[in-house]
Formats: structure tokens, C-alpha cells, sequence
């Protein structure tokens, strides 16, 4: 038990004795440390229960991971738009959460518009067919399940879904 209690506070004071490097955690992303693109499947985000309520096998995507932390994986999948909605708002969350939307929420284009400007090159390459389709006929909703937001575009007229999945936070 000692030994124990021992290797924990060795463990914590190595962990508090690190010097961290200077250059994690300001969230840019200048040319030294632009973010990678990934592949993603969406099984690896959602669940299998909300995966047979979209009637979905598989999907793939498209995933930016920061150095930070931070990532944003991007798909597009057939679902008609209640479905969708139903089946995020219905995702669980941690009981510790200290934001959890119950409904997905509708959030104007201009505001994810604004966001769209503020990405890294990088990520504006690899989503740009998210965020394009800010400028034909959808519908945006947002819905944060902590420490993941949902941003879903539902377009009008064909039936896609395309689907934002941003982890907030690594805390």
C-alpha cells in the first residue's frame, strides 16, 4: 500500500516537474504546426444504436486533427432531417456535463459563416464541401453533447445530411 502511495507521487511529481513546451495550447495554426487531415469512419463517432436509427452501415469522412488536441471530423450521408435531429439530440452525455443540449438547436448561417473564416487553411481545404453548402438551400442546427458539437447542415431539396462532429475540449 505504501509502495503505492509512493509511485502515485513520484508519478505526480513528474508529471508537475515537466517543463511543457511553449508552443502547445494557444489554438493557432501557424505554418509550423498546421493540423493534419485524416480519414474517419462515422462508426468511430457515433454509436451503433444511433447508427441503425440513421440506417447507416458505414461512413466515411474526413478528420483534422490539431496539434493542440482539437479536431473536427466532417461526413455527408443520406437521412431525411427529423431522423437526424432525433437521433443527435438523442446521443448520450456525460452526467458531469456542464453544457448538454436535449434538442438540436437552429443556428444561423451567418454565425457558422463566421466560424468558416476563422479555420485553419488546412481544415478549410479538406471540409470545403461543408462549409460551401453554407451557400445552397439547408438548414443548420447545432446541438452539444460536451465535449462534442454537432453541427449538422440538412439540405432542402436532396435528402444529405452533412455532419460537423468539433471536440470542444480535451478537459
Amino acid at each position: 500500500m505504501r509502495a503505492c502511495l509512493l509511485f502515485q507521487g513520484f508519478l505526480l511529481f513528474c508529471f508537475l516537474a515537466c517543463e511543457k513546451p511553449a508552443n502547445l495550447g494557444d489554438g493557432s495554426a501557424d505554418a509550423g504546426r498546421l493540423p493534419i487531415a485524416l480519414a474517419v469512419s462515422l462508426h468511430d463517432s457515433l454509436p451503433q444504436k444511433a447508427m441503425t436509427a440513421l440506417g447507416l452501415s458505414d461512413v466515411t469522412g474526413v478528420k483534422v486533427q490539431y496539434i493542440d488536441g482539437r479536431s473536427a471530423s466532417y461526413f455527408v450521408y443520406p437521412a431525411s432531417r427529423q431522423v437526424a435531429l432525433n437521433t443527435i439530440a438523442g446521443l448520450p452525455f456525460s452526467k458531469h456535463a456542464k453544457i448538454a443540449d436535449t434538442l438540436c438547436r437552429p443556428v444561423a448561417t451567418a454565425a457558422l459563416q463566421y466560424e468558416y473564416a476563422h479555420l485553419s487553411s488546412v481544415e478549410s481545404q479538406y471540409a470545403d464541401f461543408f462549409w460551401q453548402a453554407l451557400n445552397h438551400n439547408v438548414e443548420a442546427y447545432e446541438c452539444i453533447k460536451a465535449p462534442w458539437k454537432h453541427t449538422l447542415l440538412v439540405s432542402k431539396t436532396s435528402g444529405q445530411v452533412l455532419h460537423r462532429i468539433e471536440l470542444l475540449s480535451m478537459l
